[in-house]
């Protein structure tokens, strides 16, 4: 999860992570160029991936760079791209009925953290 180690530096940048036992929104966070989004645990329920273009007035569900759109039910990753500074990401459910979603955003490697670039 962005570490050497588990007790190690994160390694990213920009982290949005953790937990979802009912409906809910994650915070928000702006992300540029590639980055990750992951979903795991046993849950049932439906959890999307969305962006705002206006500072968090409105959001809209994300693609992933092959245009699939970032709801999802089930465990997974993807590799997400945005190309215009400033836009904000966050993490819904809009659907639960049991279980723990676990999510996390992050992007980037932090050089001065990263210890294999020293």
């Amino acid at each position: 999860m962005g570490k050497f180690g588990t007790s190690g530096p994160e390694q990213a940048q920009t982290v949005v992570s953790g937990t979802f036992v009912a409906t809910g929104t994650s915070a928000s966070a702006p992300f540029l160029g590639k980055f990750n989004f992951a979903l795991w645990g046993t849950f049932a329920g439906t959890v999307s991936l969305q962006k705002s273009y206006d500072g968090g007035s409105t959001w809209i569900i994300a693609r992933d760079m092959n245009g699939n759109a970032m709801t999802l039910t089930a465990p997974d990753t993807h590799v997400v791209e945005e190309d215009e500074p400033g836009v904000l990401y966050d993490v819904t459910c809009s659907a639960y009925t049991s279980g723990t979603v676990s999510y996390r955003i992050s992007a980037g490697a932090s050089r001065s953290n990263d210890a294999r670039f020293t």
